[in-house]
């Protein structure tokens, strides 16, 4: 292994850690975030539906703190819609960071063969040229 590859594998390495990192303290955000979404919603809904027994069953209140209830059930269902949507995101990201890394290996190490092969080319080139004129001076 070269000093260029070394050093690539050390900034790889190091890069990856980096990531790590920050995909941990993105985890414990969004964890801390779902669970205080959740906690708050619970809340309202235990208030609203304290609220809703306490009245009559004629009290036009009631029908309007049910339809409240029922929309933080609908923003209790979006809530967790987007969340699903950006999980499935992020994976979508790594994947595609994966693919992305993987195909820079690829190119590099291609480079690498393209070098060699040129090298490899240019010293068959010079070999014949030295034939050559050997073959000339000796004819």
């Amino acid at each position: 292994m070269t000093q260029e590859e070394k050093s690539q594998a050390k900034w790889h390495t190091e890069y990856l850690k980096q990531q790590r990192k920050y995909f941990e303290y993105a985890d414990t955000t969004q964890y801390l975030l779902e669970q205080k979404k959740e906690d708050d919603l619970l809340l309202l809904q235990d208030s609203f539906v304290e609220w809703i027994t306490k009245l009559k069953k004629d009290d036009i209140r009631k029908k309007d703190l049910t339809l409240l209830l029922q929309s933080i059930w609908r923003i209790q269902s979006y809530c967790g819609t987007l969340e699903t949507v950006c999980k499935s995101s992020v994976v979508r990201v790594v994947e595609l960071n994966k693919t992305i890394e993987r195909i820079e290996s690829e190119k590099r190490i291609l480079k690498l063969e393209i070098i060699q092969m040129k090298s490899k080319h240019e010293s068959e080139k010079n070999s014949l040229g030295k034939e050559i004129e050997f073959l000339t001076k000796n004819s």
